[in-house]
């Protein structure tokens, strides 16, 4: 996987006063984490952290920033957004090894929808991310999993996913990430649960309650 190049300067000031003044001058505040060592409070350009967010890897992307020059590898841990609107807000980084494994969320992609819908069925996906631990420049851009030869019923477990060379699923064996399901079981749920939802309780029987007295 190739790296991406950031510069960053280190930052003095804190604070939402000091933060708000470098977001009007296009600057993200951000702070590099690393084990061991204390973490460093940064400024890094928002549109570089933008345009790393809209590329293929996404998080998942190796970065190279340059501190004041001092290049250093990382990836980014967590990004914060503004609740109402799209604008960045804040940056962590985790400063990573090469030779050390990470934990990143990788994408699913199910192959072939079309051929499961041909057979009068619908997927339900439960998981779009696996969490994955492999060498950074292991990272897969997405987990693959061909529904070609599925059957309508089937489930889609952890175990019947082969992980990528080098990589370990962070999940249980057992836990689910699609299932097959009937086209016309689903919608027989949907409307069955529409109806228990629409339902009125039957009136009572006055004959009943007469004959009774």
């Amino acid at each position: 996987m190739a790296k991406v190049e950031i510069k960053a300067t280190k930052r003095e000031a804190t604070g939402k006063g000091a933060c708000r003044q470098l977001r009007i001058k296009g600057q993200l505040p951000a702070v590099m984490y690393s084990g061991g060592s204390d973490a460093v409070s940064l400024a890094v350009e928002s549109r570089a952290i933008e345009r790393i967010l809209h590329s293929k890897t996404g998080e998942r992307s190796i970065l190279e920033l340059d501190i004041d020059g001092d290049k250093q590898l990382a990836m980014i841990r967590e990004v914060q957004h503004e609740t109402v609107s799209p604008e960045l807000l804040h940056v962590d980084f985790i400063r990573i090894s090469m030779a050390e494994k990470v934990e990143v969320m990788v994408p699913v992609k199910l192959l072939n929808i079309e051929e499961i819908r041909k057979a009068g069925g619908v997927t339900q996906q439960a998981l779009t991310e696996l969490n994955v631990e492999c060498l950074p420049d292991s990272i897969p851009e997405s987990i693959d999993i061909d529904l070609s030869g599925r059957e309508v019923g089937e489930s889609i477990h952890i175990s019947d996913v082969p992980a990528p060379e080098g990589a370990v699923f962070l999940h249980e064996p057992d836990e689910v990430i699609a299932s097959l399901l009937s086209a016309r079981v689903s919608v027989d749920a949907g409307e069955s649960e529409a109806g228990a939802e629409g339902e009125e309780a039957p009136a009572p029987d006055k004959e009943k309650k007469q004959s009774s007295k």
